[in-house]
Parts: C-alpha cells; sequence; structure tokens
C-alpha cells in the first residue's frame, strides 16, 4: 500500500516543500497557542518534508512512519529520527519518548480501525 509507487514518490521536492510550508504556517499559528516547548513528533511524517522544515525553524523533531521506504528517506534525505511502523508498535518500542505536541495530517483516510 506505501511502495515506492505511492503518490509521496511520484510528487517533486520543490512541490512538496511549497505544499507543505503552508501547511506548516498554519499548523504552527495554531499549535505555538497551546505548546511553548519547540518539540514535535508527526505521526504519518511521510518523507519527512514537514518535520524537516521544523527543524530547520530550530524544533527537536521527530517521526512515526509506516512506510518503509517513506521513512528511510526522511532518515536519509534531512537525518531525521523516524520510526517505521505503527504508532502502537513506537509505543511499546525502546524508541517511545512522549512529546508536547503531536500533529498528524493526511493519516486517518488510511487508518483501518478507528477504535
Amino acid at each position: 500500500m506505501y511502495g515506492g509507487s505511492y503518490y509521496v514518490f511520484q510528487e517533486r521536492e520543490a512541490d512538496a516543500i511549497t505544499r507543505v510550508s503552508q501547511l506548516l504556517s498554519q499548523t504552527l499559528g495554531v499549535a505555538s497557542q497551546h505548546v511553548d516547548a519547540r518539540d514535535v513528533l508527526e505521526v504519518g511524517c511521510a518523507k519527512g518534508y514537514l518535520l524537516a522544515l521544523l527543524k530547520a525553524r530550530g524544533w527537536r523533531v521527530r517521526g512515526v512512519e509506516l512506510s518503509a521506504d517513506a521513512a528511510a528517506f526522511a532518515r536519509a534525505r534531512f537525518g531525521l529520527d523516524v520510526f517505521t511502523g505503527t504508532v502502537e508498535a513506537w509505543l511499546h518500542s525502546s524508541e517511545f519518548r512522549p512529546a508536547p505536541l503531536v500533529l498528524s495530517t493526511d493519516v486517518v483516510e488510511h487508518v483501518t480501525d478507528l477504535v
């Protein structure tokens, strides 16, 4: 379902950065009203563009990504701390660390069991 043919691998990086920059602007506006710490976890971080932009702004960032291809890209391209697997697997792993801010965009439509 999330192999190399998935749409995130077909998008040009410049287009992805533009799209994610707009999302970042909106997200930070809301998040800054609720959280002082600049420490974020993104669930469903895809190729890591949002986390890379936050990292460049001085945030401590990490992600959880189901797609091994996308997670590998985020680690290789941006040097991000990305756990490959489900949120449930991450919660039970040695890599689990809570974060004051958790972001998740374009994820719920991929969840098979919302309970």
